[in-house]
């Protein structure tokens, strides 16, 4: 009911500041009242964000107030941040433009006050992949700036609807991380995937599309990750989280309760490595050209062995270095074979170097340079040709030093003995 005090110019609107909760209810007050959210300056947010819409029982029906007073039970807002809500009972008391209005007050203050702050029911992981370098073995090397990472997480009302509001614009909102965690050991392995895009939630949505990630390569050998899995989590401060979670890279074992992530790749895992690529020596004779082994091999473990997934390994012939020629073999008296436009193939973590027959006896070292740079010289068609960098680097090995950064050797001898370990027994048949 209106009260003096409340209206000082008796203009019939309260004056601004007044507390009209401490008025007697109008008893007898019978009329439809409609409801509505409102963005009111000051008291909407996030600022720029758009309007929701009021659900529920929106419309009172004139039947529903019972000595002035009535209550709704299922109201909703589809959106999140605050909204300041408003009533308009028209044509009252069927009177053409005898209109009321008014908004929702502070309980405590009575002044004019904002709903909220609403939030998301939860987070919906709407798309997910990994996809290895090596799409054909389902794997990739540590420290291989090719590891595909991709998705798309939407912040979600209860009815299902992306919260279009949910921006980090004058609005709090919560922190992604990526993990990842192999064969369900406990571990949480995602802090080692870097070489993703920043990226911020944009009308509810936080998308990520990496196809150079890295597994980053440690010091020395680990792994192998063979059942490795990524996922990823919100922290959201008003308590929303992932839905439908299935792992928690922080826990052995199914974690059942505690899953607190959503797997990208689902039940499928990929495999993650700590590689190297090994130059076997090579002898032969003179009138024949010689094939020099080269094999992927990657850490299982316990030693390094072959790679029988890497079928996607590609070389060229100018990334080998030519030198320590002994005589009769002179500079260039022996070159690389043609490679063809698809260069050095590996197939089952096996290639080959193919040289040239000299017609001479000799030796020569070569040098793979896998790192971004190249030192030294090659030999091509006979000629002698600045090497070129394979960049590389997740294959380089610890040979002969403590680190695992030294290019691979070897030696290619024609017509004469060899010390190569790689040879048991051998002879002539004539």
């Amino acid at each position: 009911l209106w009260a003096a005090g409340d209206d000082t110019n008796n203009d019939g609107t309260p004056d601004s500041g007044a507390n009209v909760l401490n008025n007697t209810l109008a008893a007898r007050f019978a009329w439809p009242v409609t409801l509505s959210a409102s963005s009111t300056s000051g008291l909407f947010t996030p600022v720029g964000g758009n309007l929701g819409t009021l659900g529920g029982t929106t419309t009172i029906a004139a039947g529903a107030f019972v000595n002035g007073a009535s209550v709704s039970t299922d109201l909703t807002y589809n959106e999140v941040g605050r909204i300041s809500m408003s009533t308009a009972s028209t044509g009252y008391l069927n009177t053409s433009g005898v209109n009321l209005s008014g908004s929702y007050l502070n309980p405590s203050t009575g002044a004019v006050a904002r709903i909220g702050r609403f939030h998301p029911a939860g987070f919906v992981l709407s798309s997910g992949a990994v996809t290895p370098s090596c799409t054909a073995g389902g794997q990739t090397y540590m420290g291989e700036p090719a590891l595909g990472v991709s998705w798309v997480l939407q912040a979600r009302n209860q009815a299902g609807g992306v919260t279009t509001n949910y921006r980090a614009t004058t609005y709090t909102v919560g922190t992604v991380a990526l993990v990842a965690e192999n064969a369900d050991a406990g571990t949480n392995l995602g802090a080692r995937i870097t070489g993703l895009p920043s990226a911020a939630w944009t009308l509810g949505q936080y998308a990520i599309t990496a196809t150079g990630a890295t597994f980053t390569r440690g010091a020395s050998p680990d792994g192998p990750y063979d059942s490795l899995v990524l996922g990823v989590s919100v922290t959201d401060a008003d308590g929303a989280v992932v839905s439908s979670p299935d792992m928690n890279a922080a826990t052995a074992g199914a974690c059942g309760a505690g899953c607190n992530a959503k797997a990208l790749n689902g039940s499928s895992a990929t495999r993650v490595r700590f590689g190297r690529l090994k130059l076997s020596s090579a002898l032969g004779a003179p009138q024949i050209d010689l094939p020099v082994p080269v094999t992927a091999q990657y850490w299982n473990g316990i030693a390094f062995v072959t790679n029988a997934q890497d079928s996607c390994t590609r070389l060229t012939n100018t990334q080998f270095a030519f030198g320590n020629y002994r005589a009769p073999l002179a500079a260039c008296g022996t070159s690389g074979s043609p490679t063809g436009a698809s260069g050095i193939v590996f197939s089952a973590g096996r290639a080959t170097r193919r040289l040239s027959k000299p017609n001479v006896r000799g030796s020569v070292d070569l040098t793979l340079q896998l790192g971004a740079t190249a030192t030294g010289s090659t030999c091509t068609a006979g000629a002698s040709a600045t090497a070129t960098a394979a960049s590389k680097a997740w294959l380089q090995g610890n040979w002969g030093a403590s680190t695992w950064d030294r290019d691979p050797t070897a030696r290619a001898v024609f017509g004469v003995s060899t010390a190569t370990p790689d040879v048991i027994y051998q002879r002539e048949i004539y």
